[in-house]
């Protein structure tokens, strides 16, 4: 510890018009320690990973911080690629198999409701089981609704697709690019 630190902050996943896709796989390649965590929404998992993100950068690592797709302002994944150390958020719509990274060494999961007092939860079971439902059909819904978006923009693109002058737009892009690279010392 003690370097230069640095972090960046990136998205895994999408919310795309063929659902939620992520590039877990790619992200985690060099991973070879692995800790998941799971556990309901206000069992301390938010505060896991913003927690985790701050301690490496100040103790100077170099930090990759993944946000939630659906919410930019939570964290789903940490990973630290000096020490090949990752931490996963693992939601029901996650799909993704450890096994599947090749350098693997180690994978364990840790379950944040072993620290919720669930003799108090048990009076909510049934507000809970229904906020879990409400968010799976807004959510199912929201997808429908970007799908049904994708294909009226690839209608739509259809009729102006033979107008556009592509090789017009790169040379734009190129001449923007010179300008401000000039500007660069």
């Amino acid at each position: 510890m003690g370097g230069q630190p640095k972090d960046r902050h990136l998205f895994a996943s999408a919310i795309t018009p063929n659902g939620i896709v992520h590039h877990l796989t790619t992200v985690l390649d060099e991973v070879e320690f692995l800790y998941m965590v799971e556990g309901e929404p206000g069992s301390g998992k938010e505060l896991i990973f913003t927690e985790l993100a701050e301690y490496a950068y100040r103790s100077g690592l170099k930090v990759d911080v993944y946000h939630c797709a659906f919410d930019p302002a939570q964290v789903d994944l940490v990973v630290l690629p000096e020490r090949r150390v990752a931490v996963i958020n693992l939601f029901p719509e996650l799909t993704f198999e450890p096994a599947s990274l090749p350098r693997l060494k180690m994978c364990e999961k840790f379950d944040t409701n072993s620290c919720l007092e669930t003799g108090k939860l048990s009076d909510y079971a049934e507000e809970l089981a229904g906020a879990r439902e409400i968010y799976k059909r807004c959510l199912d819904r929201a997808l429908g609704h970007i799908k049904m978006a994708k294909q009226v923009h690839d209608e739509m693109e259809r009729y102006y697709i033979e107008a556009m002058d592509f090789d017009g737009v790169e040379a734009k892009r190129r001449e923007i690019l010179a300008r401000i690279l000039a500007y660069a010392p």
